[in-house]
């Protein structure tokens, strides 16, 4: 992962999610899926499961 995370363009991504290839319960998503962002890329003072939902949208062309 060291590898992916140094390769990153940080003006694109600010980082990564991976996982397994095979299938698995959910219960073992903490030992099957890792994630990696780069450092300071959220700064909030409210965590996002206490904040107002904020529905996508899709661009106009």
């Amino acid at each position: 992962m060291n590898d992916l995370a140094q390769a990153l363009d940080l003006t694109r991504q600010e980082g990564f999610v991976v996982r397994i290839a095979g299938s698995f319960p959910e219960h073992d998503i903490p030992i099957r899926v890792g994630k990696y962002v780069r450092a300071g890329h959220v700064q909030s003072e409210t965590h996002r499961m206490k904040a107002e939902l904020v529905a996508n949208r899709l661009a106009e062309a």
